[in-house]
């Protein structure tokens, strides 16, 4: 395996459309986000991203003819719909000028929006009560369609930043007791820099994309159903360019806990009550959360040195047979002459390194691709962690010797395509 320092050094100081919309965790760099497109996808090329995230990937994809994105997570399909938004700046100036005088007129909400499933507080009241106000303001204007999309992800980063969420939290972690007595954020003070970040992004970049966009929110699992598929109509694809999940929600990221605490905030606004979601339903459509009938066709020890009888080896068992479910899937979605090209990584579960990298080449390469290269760069610019404390909420065992353990160092670009035209595809049961 090849190692670079840093593949996209021609390219630091450019950035993707609207890359600072939103701090969703583990995003691709940008950086690393166009040195890939610009290998890998050419001009009118056709590109499917089935874990789009942000869409960060998709959106250094300037070029290509047709971008298509799925992901199961209702704020990730926000926000990538949001990036392709062709909103007018002077309509996103509009709405900033007007944010002052509605901050003073806005009438007290006789009813306040919030999260109604969780167990402890995640905002002051009147942190509440303003975002309140604001939801009402929004859904009092006339906003196009464009212009809700980038109003609503805005508010999305909004409702993070004023929350008692750590700022630079992996997880959904709480503010400490004496820091949430202290923090007095403004929502309306918030949302007009969200969105003036925005203006000055569109006024920049304006309208930089050709060709088309789709965003399906939907499970990639269902790409091995051909006839089921979410984007069969689009197909076959010239490039699949993703960086998937690393292990499953619950023990990983946890999107669902995260994305649930925005969406709990911008499901009020007209037009996406159908983004209302609890963090246990978004985990649970994750890779891993609940695992389609399929019978494995690896040995778990040959990617995963953990013990069979650890409480870790079935959720990193369920988590390989449905990303194998969505490898499945991408063969028949791939064009004959199609490229596969995969960031992952080798994340820690249970104290043993997960070799995704080395799993995925072998969920191609059995149906009938070739491994063209496999590079490791050194994680940067990435909202990861480096150590995480693996006794969690063990107080008594929190402060022992061996408590931090490192997370990942390093991203592995695997790049794959088929050996023939008629590359031997021998599907699993």
């Amino acid at each position: 395996m090849r190692r670079s320092s840093d593949p996209g050094d021609s390219l630091v100081g450019l950035g993707t459309r609207l890359s600072r919309i939103h701090p969703y965790p583990a995003m691709v760099p940008d950086e690393l986000a166009m040195s890939l497109v610009n290998k890998f996808v050419p001009p009118d090329a056709s590109v499917l991203d089935p874990f789009c995230g942000s869409g960060r990937l998709l959106a250094a994809a300037t070029e290509a003819s047709l971008r298509v994105g799925i992901d199961t997570n209702p704020l990730a399909w926000l926000l990538t719909q949001a990036k392709f938004a062709k909103a007018d700046p002077q309509g996103v100036r509009a709405i900033i000028a007007e944010m002052a005088p509605a901050k003073l007129r806005s009438p007290k909400p006789g009813s306040l929006v919030g999260p109604t499933e969780r167990k402890v507080q995640w905002f002051s009241k009147p942190v509440i009560e303003e975002l309140s106000r604001i939801v009402l303001w929004l859904n009092s204007l006339d906003l196009s369609k464009n212009e809700s999309l980038l109003v609503a992800a805005a508010l999305s980063a909004t409702v993070r930043d004023v929350s008692f969420a750590r700022e630079q939290g992996w997880k959904l972690h709480r503010l400490d007791a004496a820091s949430r007595r202290k923090f007095r954020p403004c929502p309306w003070d918030r949302l007009e820099k969200r969105l003036t970040y925005c203006l000055n992004e569109l006024s920049k970049q304006g309208s930089r994309f050709g060709g088309r966009t789709v965003v399906k929110l939907g499970d990639s699992r269902g790409l091995a159903r051909c006839e089921k598929s979410p984007v069969a109509k689009y197909g076959p694809f010239d490039v699949v360019l993703t960086s998937p999940p690393y292990g499953d929600s619950r023990s990983t990221v946890q999107y669902g806990a995260a994305s649930s605490l925005c969406l709990s905030i911008v499901s009020h606004l007209k037009g996406f009550d159908h983004l209302r979601s609890t963090g246990g339903s978004i985990d649970s459509s994750c890779l891993g959360g609940t695992t389609i009938d399929r019978e494995p066709w690896f040995s778990l020890k040959s990617y995963w040195s953990g013990s069979d009888h650890s409480p870790h080896a079935a959720s990193v068992s369920k988590f390989l047979c449905d990303y194998d479910a969505v490898c499945d899937g991408l063969v028949d979605h791939l064009s004959p002459t199609g490229k596969a090209i995969f960031v992952v990584a080798r994340r820690s579960t249970g104290g043993y390194r997960l070799k995704l990298d080395e799993f995925t080449a072998d969920c191609f390469s059995r149906r009938g691709f070739t491994l063209l290269s496999k590079e490791e760069r050194p994680l940067s610019h990435k909202r990861t962690p480096r150590l995480i404390n693996r006794f969690g909420r063990d107080a008594t065992r929190q402060n022992s010797a061996s408590a931090l353990v490192p997370t990942m160092n390093s991203e592995i670009v695997v790049v794959m395509a088929r050996t023939s035209v008629r590359g031997a595809k021998r599907r699993s049961a």
